[in-house]
C-alpha cells in the first residue's frame, strides 16, 4: 500500500488554520470516529481543556483561533 504524503511550508495564517482543521477532522472523514473528540489519538480534547496533553502547544494554536471556533 502506498501512502501519499505532501510537505508544504506553512507561511500563511489561513493555510495554518486549514491544516489544523483538516488534521482534526480527518478521522471523522475517514469513518474512524463520529466526532473529532471520539478519536483517541486526536489532540482536540487538549485544545478545549478536556485533557492535559503535552504534544500540542495549545496557547500557540489558540492564538490563531481566538476569534473563531474549531
Amino acid at each position: 500500500m502506498r501512502v501519499r504524503q505532501k510537505a508544504n511550508k506553512i507561511e500563511v495564517e489561513s493555510y495554518f488554520k486549514w491544516v489544523i482543521k483538516y488534521i482534526l477532522e480527518n478521522p471523522v472523514q475517514a469513518g474512524f470516529a463520529k466526532s473529532i473528540f471520539d478519536w483517541e489519538f486526536s489532540n482536540a480534547k487538549d485544545l478545549i481543556d478536556l485533557r492535559n496533553g503535552n504534544l500540542t502547544d495549545v496557547e500557540y494554536v489558540d492564538f490563531f483561533f481566538s476569534q473563531e471556533t474549531i
